[in-house]
């Protein structure tokens, strides 16, 4: 799989969330799907490897900010797990995604774009969860997004919106 870094990080990201699940399937399923569309993207450096198995460990896991720094000895990668990661205690999604949002910088753009990609090409079409993302699109777009200069990291999240919008409007 790479470096210790990125085996350490698919590890670390599946034992803790180990017993969740993501569409009935166990959660490593859309930790390595969000790998994968970085791989994909040509962001196949370690780091980012890396980030992808880690992206919801601080919001999902309970993990601080401090202890995965500790934990995998780098500040940048605890640090971009912390800027795509909401407060949990928050009482809203409109309220997560906002702290989310006031933190998001260029770095942590390109993860939540491509976790934004995977929970996208998961949904069912016509379901809560593809409504949900379909309602923050603009938003989504406006704060996160626009801040991404990778190409194929854009089109891949247009195509997948696309995909579902056009299933909305066919209805």
């Amino acid at each position: 799989m790479g470096s210790r870094l990125a085996r350490l990080a698919r590890e670390y990201g599946t034992f803790m969330h180990q017993g969740m699940t993501y569409g009935g399937q166990p959660y490593e399923v859309h930790l390595e799907a969000v790998e994968r569309i970085l791989l994909d993207a040509g962001y196949s450096h370690d780091l980012w490897r890396a980030a992808a198995w880690l992206h919801d460990v601080i919001e999902d896991c309970g993990i601080s900010r401090e202890r995965l720094a500790d934990e995998f000895d780098s500040d940048v990668l605890a640090d971009i797990v912390w800027r795509v990661s909401c407060d949990p205690t928050l009482p809203s999604r409109a309220a997560k995604m906002e702290s989310i949002y006031a933190k998001t910088d260029a770095r942590s753009a390109i993860l939540k774009v491509a976790d934004r990609i995977a929970n996208l090409e998961a949904s069912e079409r016509g379901s809560r969860h593809a409504d949900r993302y379909m309602r923050e699109a603009a938003e989504f777009h406006r704060r996160v997004a626009v801040l991404v200069v990778n190409r194929r990291l854009r089109d891949r999240l247009e195509a997948a919106y696309d995909r579902l919008e056009n299933f909305q409007g066919a209805e």
